[in-house]
């Protein structure tokens, strides 16, 4: 019951911010001129959230779980591209946060909350833009991340965590609020054992 009343939170939850974003459009256009120009270089605080599988097996039963990822990334992004035209991009940077583990497991009982998890990435992006002040961009990421998981209760449980490395494909959508700030909303997926990548934050141009 508490993970279906989740599920729904998090669903409005995502639908309320990206409602905010498309509104936000509408205020980046009448805040930054039509002259305006991308800044080439920017610091990124964002909220980022993901869920991997998380395998379980006892000896005889084998289970899966899922573990859900909470936190933040500080990243730092710098544009290739000419002012006011399309381009590429690249960003890195530094992620931390929670991961909760657990589910509706068939055979084996697996919860534990609050496992400290820390991480860095590495991406490259292609940017189109939709106005002068607001653009999309699509990018590959490349994605490590390092967490500390409670052992299970039972002494005979194993888990076998997805891959510490992997790799996101993200959308990425970008509106200048003023000329120096900007707010980015992210959805994507995770391609090994695991799966939707989803974020928001805000930048300030250097």
């Amino acid at each position: 019951m508490v993970g279906l009343f989740w599920g729904k939170f998090m669903l409005h939850f995502k639908i309320l911010l990206l409602s905010f974003f498309v509104c936000s459009l509408s205020l980046a256009a009448e805040t930054v001129s039509q002259t305006q120009s991308l800044p080439k270089s920017k610091i990124d605080f964002s909220y980022v959230s993901w869920s991997e599988v998380l395998k379980l097996e006892d000896g005889t039963t084998k289970d899966q779980a899922t573990n859900q990822f909470f936190g933040n990334a500080l990243t730092y992004q710098y544009d290739f591209s000419s002012r006011q035209a399309s381009g590429f991009l690249v960003e890195t940077g530094i992620l931390f946060g929670k991961a909760n583990a657990g589910g509706s497991q068939a055979g084996i009982t697996y919860q534990t909350s609050n496992n400290p998890w820390s991480g860095a990435l590495l991406a490259g992006a292609y940017r189109w833009n939709l106005s002068p002040s607001t653009y999309l961009s699509l990018v590959p990421t490349l994605l490590y991340r390092k967490v500390t998981m409670q052992a299970p209760n039972a002494s005979t449980t194993q888990f076998k965590l997805a891959p510490d490395i992997n790799q996101a494909l993200i959308i990425e959508a970008r509106a200048l609020l003023t000329p120096k700030l900007s707010f980015k909303y992210q959805m994507g997926s995770l391609v090994t054992q695991a799966n939707a990548w989803w974020g928001f934050g805000l930048g300030y141009a250097l």
